[in-house]
């Protein structure tokens, strides 16, 4: 039998909303050969989804205020290397709404990077599209939750 594979679940939310509901459906639903862990910024909304898969380890954080957070930065690539995931998946309440934390598993070392995006919206910064272009082609999947979504990510 083989070594189950390492799924790291980021969820960059500070509330309960839609997309941390579907997060945990997710947990709740996983494969016995998929060993989950989750990743975030908010204690209260990863105990949260961790409580639909009871012994989910989770880890908080702290959110990244922007591109001079270095240090939030480096937090989140040395929580995504310390989980040693096989693929990290980030799901995405808004439009690459954690940008840096998608540019910190990009790269991860041998661990491969999905992005699940859950609503129709443009992106307003420069920067922020700009620093999408460049992770886009380095994810190994980007995902959409809709129709609308999908078209916005073509």
């Amino acid at each position: 039998m083989s070594a189950p594979t390492r799924l790291l679940l980021f969820c960059g939310a500070t509330r309960w909303g839609g997309a941390e509901i579907v997060l945990g459906h997710l947990l709740e639903a996983l494969d016995a050969s998929i060993s989950p862990s989750l990743l975030g910024v908010d204690d209260g909304v990863l105990s949260r989804i961790a409580d639909r898969r009871p012994g989910t380890p989770w880890t908080v954080v702290p959110p990244i205020t922007g591109k001079r957070d270095v240090s939030a930065i480096r937090a989140h690539r040395r929580a995504m290397i310390a989980a040693r995931p096989d693929i990290v998946q980030l799901n995405l309440p808004v439009p690459f709404a954690d940008a840096y934390s998608v540019l910190a598993a990009v790269t991860v070392p041998r661990a491969r990077a999905i992005v699940v995006e859950h609503l129709p919206m443009s992106i307003t910064s420069r920067g922020v599209r700009q620093l999408r272009c460049v992770t886009a082609r380095r994810l190994s999947a980007h995902l959409a939750v809709g129709t609308s979504t999908a078209r916005q990510i073509e």
